[in-house]
């Protein structure tokens, strides 16, 4: 299934391929940087692309669990970002594994940890509190 049934953003702004996990607690996805990502900085993805690809991972958990209950894909908004970690931006080319846990979910707002590997190499970490329309 195309990711866009999940997300409700559009090329040129996906920053996921593909959902490899929904469940509960958590979600997996991957994203192989191409050379027209609208984020890069030279040849390497921005930080805010390393943002958006878990916003976007969290967006997809989210759209999953909608799509299972024939529910409409909702809007998220990022509330706050804490601990934003980045140990190296990844080049074009390189596949982003990313997962995000489910800390805490009250109302329309859930706070994610989200982590993103380059292979087995840890390049970012960071809090998202996520706020649904």
């Amino acid at each position: 299934m195309a990711i866009t049934e999940y997300i409700p953003q559009r090329v040129p702004f996906v920053m996921v391929d593909q959902l490899v996990l929904s469940n509960d607690t958590t979600a997996k996805s991957k994203y192989t940087i191409p050379a027209d990502n609208v984020l890069l900085n030279g040849n390497l993805l921005s930080s805010a692309g390393i943002l958006e690809n878990v916003a976007q991972t969290a967006a997809a958990w989210i759209g999953s669990i909608a799509y299972a209950k024939n529910e409409p894909i909702r809007i998220g908004y990022i509330g706050a970002v804490k601990k934003m970690e980045i140990y190296r931006l990844p080049h074009i080319g390189e596949e982003l594994s990313t997962q995000i846990d489910i800390i805490a979910t009250a109302f329309d707002i859930s706070l994610v940890h989200g982590i993103v590997r380059v292979y087995d190499e840890l390049i970012s970490e960071m809090y998202l509190k996520i706020a649904l329309q």
